[in-house]
């Protein structure tokens, strides 16, 4: 289960990398463009400048350089402002944002201006550190939900390692004295002993499952049958303790399903249980 939210957070971040990447290189685009225009706007500057010199003179030229240098550079200061605000704040904004989830706070929105290029490279950044963020909640409760499970079959242990415990100390003690009472008391052991097997058994299940190391035999089965068996079963079994169970069967016709009977066997039976277990102690009811 650990490497599953190795590999889904994986996928994610691949595929928000891959359409950062596709605005990164929109923004390569421009900026190579803005390059370009570099010699051209130096040999526009130059030929200006000639043929101003041979229609107007020095003078004038010179007066005319001088208001042309003081708006070129009007407009330049303006340009600049507007590509500070445009690109270079942004990138610091993203920056700090790519510094916080470095340091495994995914908890982070970077504010976007406008439909450019850098607002769809920050957008997906957002989506990014959102899906990160949703992710480790998702492991987050995991974890949680597995040390509770641990916990719980720790404590569920307890009980009946006591009662074998107390009955085997009432039978060295000669508690039981007729052959029927000692015929109770190793019932009830035997009872707890297979108690206590099957909460191993789920515990050494489960940990096979973190691992990613349960093996899985998959065949081909006629589903409705299985599940009638299955549903049989449990319908005996809760009878008898006198909880009412009922089963409808709503297929129109039987189906080859692809499944591992133990493991869906092993599921069917966890999900009745737990109803029984959580349920109501009085009139319970447990409809499939």
């Amino acid at each position: 289960m650990g490497k599953y939210f190795h590999n889904f957070t994986k996928k994610m971040v691949e595929q928000e990398c891959k359409h950062q990447q596709a605005c990164v290189k929109e923004f390569d685009k421009f900026h190579r463009r803005l390059k370009l225009l570099h010699p051209f706007a130096l040999l526009f500057n130059v030929l200006i400048l000639f043929l101003l010199f041979k229609w107007l003179g020095f003078h004038t030229v010179t007066l005319f350089f001088a208001v042309f240098i003081s708006i070129k550079e009007a407009v330049q200061l303006f340009f600049l402002w507007r590509f500070e605000k445009k690109i270079i704040r942004p990138i610091e904004k993203l920056k700090k944002g790519l510094e916080v989830i470095a340091a495994g706070n995914y908890d982070v929105q970077v504010e976007a201006e406008g439909n450019t290029e850098m607002g769809l490279l920050i957008d997906s950044f957002n989506q990014m550190a959102q899906k990160l963020q949703e992710s480790e909640r998702l492991k987050s409760e995991y974890e949680e939900n597995r040390k509770t499970l641990i916990a719980n079959i720790s404590h569920d242990l307890k009980t009946p390692i006591t009662s074998i415990q107390g009955y085997i100390e009432a039978l060295e003690e000669g508690v039981a004295r007729s052959p029927e009472e000692v015929a109770k008391y190793l019932q009830i052991i035997a009872n707890n002993t297979n108690y206590v097997n099957k909460l191993i058994d789920d515990l050494f299940l489960f940990s096979k499952l973190d691992m990613d190391k349960l093996a899985f035999n998959f065949e081909k089965v006629a589903i409705r049958a299985f599940i009638k068996d299955v549903m049989e079963e449990l319908e005996l079994e809760l009878g008898e303790k006198g909880y009412h169970f009922s089963y409808e069967d709503q297929l129109e016709q039987d189906y080859l399903v692809k499944i591992d009977r133990k493991r869906l066997y092993q599921a069917l039976r966890n999900i009745v249980g737990n109803a029984v277990k959580y349920g109501p102690e009085n009139n319970l009811v447990v409809a499939v």
